[in-house]
């Protein structure tokens, strides 16, 4: 597994709002999300996306977030934990993924450098970040076919069009700084 997957977004809705709709609102937009999986294509691949049950952890919502590929369903693909924080100051909430990914993670080369794959699973992790938070923000936002979709050029993620919420602060630099 290579460890270190970063992304973190904003919900342009209050905390307590979004938590306390949160399951029942993201499982009528995302249908399956918390059994069977949600069908998402990343990359020309399809996987199924998994949210564990939410639990309490300080002052955070935590769930476990599983990708799983299609092809093969265990173990996952992609695996972290997505937190809910209040945000002090203004009427929002920020949606953080911390996660890992398998070595061989949307079927890039074996000989692939972990450069590469981090790149390549930070990219989708930021765009599954995306999916989410549109489901939180409300229905009419979530795509119409039901199913998130992930350009096929590295680094640039997308979810139906939309632009992207993810802060510049979370890519990975290309020349490492």
């Amino acid at each position: 597994m290579i460890q270190g997957l970063h992304a973190s977004s904003m919900v342009f809705a209050d905390f307590t709002t979004v938590s306390g709709v949160l399951l029942a609102n993201l499982s009528r937009r995302l249908p399956g999300i918390d059994a069977a999986g949600y069908p998402v294509r990343l990359h020309g691949a399809e996987y199924r996306l998994r949210l564990g049950p939410l639990h309490r952890e300080n002052r955070a919502l935590v769930a476990r977030l599983d990708l799983e590929s299609n092809g093969a369903p265990f173990p996952s693909q992609l695996t972290g934990t997505v937190k809910l924080l209040k945000v002090p100051v203004q009427s929002r909430t920020k949606v953080i993924f911390e996660g890992r990914c398998a070595r061989n993670f949307g079927s890039l080369s074996s000989t692939a450098s972990t450069d590469a794959v981090r790149h390549h699973a930070n990219d989708s992790s930021r765009t599954i970040l995306d999916l989410l938070v549109t489901a939180f923000e409300g229905p009419a936002a979530v795509p119409a076919d039901g199913t998130a979709i992930a350009s096929s050029t590295v680094g640039q993620a997308a979810t139906t069009g939309a632009k992207p919420r993810t802060k510049t602060s979370d890519r990975i630099s290309k020349g490492g700084h």
